[in-house]
């Protein structure tokens, strides 16, 4: 568990928008390079209209799964990888990735660790994050990495010289757990099991089951004065690029429980208010 804070000028009625990026899975054969390719150019198109564009990483950024994993099966991997590429796979699939996001790499305000990273880095001496964290500090910045679950605080500032922010937005975040499941409300029950215990947070979003689902649900309470007070609390399953099954190819998906994947990510919305309570939000599906 990580906690970053990062504090941004918007002023009143210009919008922030916050895409969520994850369960790519570079090379696996079932990767749908020409949805992540629409991904990064709406991601890259949308910030050249409005330069409040953010992206927060929610893990599995490549597969992960070299000829020592259990899980391995020479079928699955993507055909540009060779044989002579297993001796070094998953350092040459996040590199692969990050040229792939070069465009939009200074916008991510948070990378998660998702379990394909976790468990490659827990049983292989060597971290693919690492890949990451070279290309910020080679810019001479810090890298922005989370854990497996982490926490952005996301501080608005409505005055230029003002040297804090007016108000800010929770994010609570996890790569997440679960499986494909056999019922059609499982993802979003899992997202609310996930986060029951969670306080403070605005938007609480998890990836790893690859079915985009979102739900808002408010929540009550009185100020001193007793005044009712409703804040709106988004909890949602993030979308992904690896498809479960395709006409051709194998994927550790197929023949499994569970809908087709949700191909594409979600994306949050702030338009500035002049308090918290003012602001508009809005979090939607991004299909692709």
């Amino acid at each position: 568990m990580e906690f970053l804070k990062k504090d941004i000028f918007v002023g009143c009625g210009k919008s922030i928008e916050i895409f969520f990026l994850g369960d790519i899975h570079e090379g696996a054969k079932n990767h749908d390079s020409k949805a992540f390719k629409k991904a990064v150019n709406l991601i890259i198109d949308t910030h050249k209209k409005n330069k409040n564009t953010f992206v927060i990483g929610m893990g599995d950024y490549i597969d992960c799964i070299n000829h020592r994993d259990p899980r391995f099966n020479p079928v699955e991997i993507a055909d540009k990888y060779k044989i002579k590429d297993l001796k070094d796979l998953p350092r040459k699939q996040m590199q692969y990735q990050i040229d792939e996001m070069t465009p939009i790499m200074p916008l991510f305000i948070g990378w998660l660790y998702g379990n394909h990273e976790e468990k490659f880095s827990k049983w292989n001496g060597y971290d693919p994050m690492d890949k990451i964290r070279d290309w910020y500090e080679y810019k001479g910045q810090k890298p922005p990495i989370l854990g497996y679950s982490g926490w952005i605080n996301l501080g608005i500032r409505r005055e230029k010289n003002r040297n804090r922010a007016n108000y800010t937005f929770n994010f609570d975040l996890t790569h997440g757990v679960g499986g494909g499941g056999f019922r059609e409300g499982y993802p979003i029950n899992k997202v609310h099991d996930i986060f029951r215990w969670s306080e403070g947070a605005d938007v609480h979003v998890m990836g790893h089951v690859h079915q985009m689902v979102d739900d808002m649900a408010q929540k009550r309470t009185f100020d001193v004065n007793g005044n009712r007070i409703l804040t709106k609390k988004y909890y949602a399953a993030n979308g992904c690029f690896l498809k479960k099954e395709d006409v051709g190819t194998r994927g550790y998906f197929e023949g499994k429980p569970g809908k087709y994947s949700s191909i594409g990510m979600l994306k949050f919305t702030i338009k500035v208010g002049t308090n918290k309570e003012l602001c508009k939000t809005k979090l939607e599906k991004v299909f692709l």
